[in-house]
C-alpha cells in the first residue's frame, strides 16, 4: 500500500489490520486483526493486551519512556507515535514500528522463526562475544521464553504490577485496593504464584528478578465516570462509595509519594503476599528438580532503614516456606536505586542486599526534575534550541552515569561482592551500552526484543 502517514517508531515490528478508534469498536467486531489508532496511550490500554486481536497501535502522543510504551515494547506490540490519527481514513492499515511509517491496506507479514537453527547459532555467537551480561525485562512466561530465545541470561525485573492488567485481573486488584477485600488479595496471590512458576520454568538456571509492587495504588483506579460506574457494578458497591474511596487514594504528586519501598512499609500485606507467592512457586519447582534462582527486587529504595525492614520480611518468609516445604531456597535480594539519595546512601543500603539495579528511567526523572511522561514537547524544543543534545530518557547521559558510578563505588564499600546492573530502556542504545561497560556494571536489562541489539553493541573488538 501507499504511505499515508509517517511518525516515530517507538516499539519495533510490523502489524496489519482493520483500523479502530475506540474501545467500543472491539465489541462490534467479532474477529480479525486490529490496529488501534488513538490520540494518547493510557493505563487502560495495558488491560487490552489480553485481547489478542489488537496487533499494534498508531497514536498522536506517546512518550518513549512512559510505562505504556515500555510494556508494549516488552510485549512485542508494534507502536508508531506522532501520527495525526484524524487523518487516517483508511479501513485497513499496516504500521511499521521500526521507522514510523503507516501504509494503507493489508500486508503480508512474515515473523522470524526464533527457534530455527540459524537464529539460535547467531544469538549464541552474540552472547558468547558480548562484554556484558544482558538480562530482559519480562512480565509473562511468553515474554520470558522470547527473551531467552533472543539471548537473555536472566530477568532484570519482572514488573509484578503489570500482571494485574492481564486477563480480567484488574477488577480483582481494584477490589483489594479500593475496598480492602482480603479475599481479593488471596486471589491475587494464587495468580502471581502461577505466573512465577511459568516464568521461573522458562528462565531456569538464570536469575529471575521478582520486582515487588512499585506504583502508587491510585494508578489502578478507574479514571472516567463510565469506568467508575462499570467497576461499581462489577464489585457490587455504590457509585458514591467508590468515588469516595478513589478520592481517598489521590496523591498530588504520586510518583514521588507512597510507592515502592514506602508502600511496602506502610501496607506490608501486599509485599508479603508477593514474597510468599515468589517463594512458594520456587519451592514447588525446586522439589521437582528445577534450577530456580529467585532474586527479590525492592523498588524505589532511598534509605538504608527501608531496606533493612523489607529484608527482614524476605528472610523470614523464605525461612518459613523453606521449613514448610522442606527445601532450601537459594535466593538473592536486590535494591532498585532510582533516587539520587539512594546513590548517596548506597553504602548503608548495600549492607542489606546482594545487588543493586539502577532504575535509570526514574533516576533520570528525579535527577533532572523532569517527568518522563509529560516532557515530550519540552524536550523537542530543548533539542532544537541546543539546550540538550538528546533526551535523558533515550540515552544514558554522562551526568546520570556519574551518579550511577557514585552509587556503585559507595555500594561496594558496604558489600564488596555487590552485583550491579542497569534496568532502563536507555541502556539499550549503543552509546549507553559502552557507558555501562566502562562504568563496571555486571549486566544491563532491557525489553526482550532489544536483547540482541545490546549484545551486538557489546561485542568484543567493536
Amino acid at each position: 500500500g501507499e504511505v499515508i502517514a509517517q511518525g516515530v517508531g517507538l516499539s519495533s515490528g510490523a502489524a496489519t489490520g482493520r483500523v479502530i478508534k475506540s474501545v467500543g469498536s472491539l465489541f462490534d467486531l467479532d474477529d480479525g486483526n486490529l490496529i488501534y489508532c488513538k490520540d494518547r496511550l493510557s493505563g487502560a490500554d495495558l488491560a487490552l493486551l489480553s485481547d489478542r486481536r489488537i496487533m499494534g497501535y498508531a497514536v498522536k502522543e506517546a512518550d518513549e519512556a512512559s510505562h505504556e510504551v515500555i510494556i508494549l515494547r516488552a510485549s512485542g506490540v508494534p507502536l508508531v507515535g506522532g501520527i495525526n490519527v484524524s487523518e487516517i481514513c483508511a479501513r485497513d492499515v499496516t504500521i511499521n514500528g521500526n521507522d514510523g511509517f503507516v501504509y494503507s491496506g493489508i500486508s503480508e507479514i512474515t515473523k522470524p522463526d526464533l527457534g530455527s537453527l540459524a537464529v539460535k547459532y547467531a544469538i549464541a555467537e552474540l552472547v558468547r562475544n558480548s562484554r556484558i551480561t544482558v538480562r530482559a525485562n519480562a512480565d509473562t512466561p511468553l515474554q520470558t521464553r522470547t527473551a531467552r530465545l533472543l539471548g537473555a541470561r536472566g530477568l532484570g525485573p519482572v514488573r509484578t504490577e503489570y500482571m494485574f492488567y492481564q486477563d480480567g485481573r484488574l477488577p480483582v486488584m481494584q477490589r483489594f485496593i479500593l475496598m480492602g477485600d482480603d479475599s481479593a488479595l488471596e486471589e491475587l496471590a494464587k495468580m502471581q504464584e502461577a505466573d512465577f512458576k511459568g516464568i521461573y520454568t522458562e528462565m531456569q538456571g538464570f536469575p529471575v528478578g521478582i520486582r515487588l509492587f512499585d506504583p502508587p495504588f491510585n494508578e489502578f483506579c478507574p479514571k472516567s465516570e463510565d469506568e467508575v460506574r462499570r467497576l461499581a457494578v462489577t464489585i457490587d458497591v455504590s457509585y458514591s462509595t467508590l468515588v469516595e474511596r478513589i478520592n481517598n487514594l489521590a496523591q498530588d504528586n504520586p510518583m514521588l509519594a507512597v510507592r515502592g519501598a514506602r508502600l511496602g512499609i506502610l501496607q506490608p500485606e501486599v509485599y508479603k503476599m508477593q514474597i510468599y507467592a515468589a517463594f512458594n512457586a520456587a519451592a514447588s519447582l525446586l522439589k521437582q528438580g528445577y534450577d530456580i534462582k529467585p532474586d527479590i527486587t525492592v523498588p524505589f529504595v532511598g534509605l538504608p532503614k527501608e531496606m533493612e525492614i523489607i529484608r527482614r520480611y524476605i528472610d523470614d518468609i523464605a525461612g518459613e516456606v523453606g521449613r514448610k516445604e522442606d527445601v532450601s531456597i537459594n535466593y538473592t535480594v536486590t535494591a532498585m536505586i532510582e533516587l539520587p539519595i539512594a546513590c548517596y546512601s548506597a553504602q548503608g543500603i548495600a549492607e542489606s542486599v546482594d545487588g543493586f539495579s539502577f532504575g535509570t528511567n526514574d533516576l533520570a526523572q528525579t535527577m533532572y526534575g523532569m517527568s518522563r511522561t509529560d516532557m515530550g514537547d519540552c524536550l523537542r524544543t530543548y533539542r532544537e534550541a541546543g539546550i540538550i543534545d538528546t533526551s535523558p530518557f533515550s540515552v544514558l547521559s554522562d551526568e546520570l552515569v556519574e551518579l550511577v558510578s557514585l552509587g556503585i563505588e559507595r555500594g561496594r564499600k558496604g558489600n564488596k561482592d555487590l552485583q550491579v546492573g542497569v534496568c532502563g530502556e536507555q541502556a539499550a542504545s549503543s552509546d549507553s551500552v559502552m557507558k555501562c561497560i566502562n562504568a563496571g556494571l555486571d549486566y544491563v536489562s532491557c525489553s526482550p526484543y532489544r536483547v540482541p541489539f545490546v549484545n551486538l553493541a557489546a561485542q568484543k573488538g567493536v
